[in-house]
């Protein structure tokens, strides 16, 4: 709940970005972190 209200202090991009942490880090398995550090870096 507090990242959600932190959304609106911070940037839309930056708060795009942590959800897509959360939700790959929740989903992903571990064996393809590698793979999912490389798009994180190109998004």
């Amino acid at each position: 709940m507090f990242l959600i209200l932190g959304c609106y202090f911070f940037n839309y991009i930056y708060c795009r970005r942590v959800i897509f942490y959360f939700a790959l880090i929740n989903n992903i398995p571990k064996r393809n972190w590698r793979k999912v550090k490389q798009r994180l870096i190109q998004v």
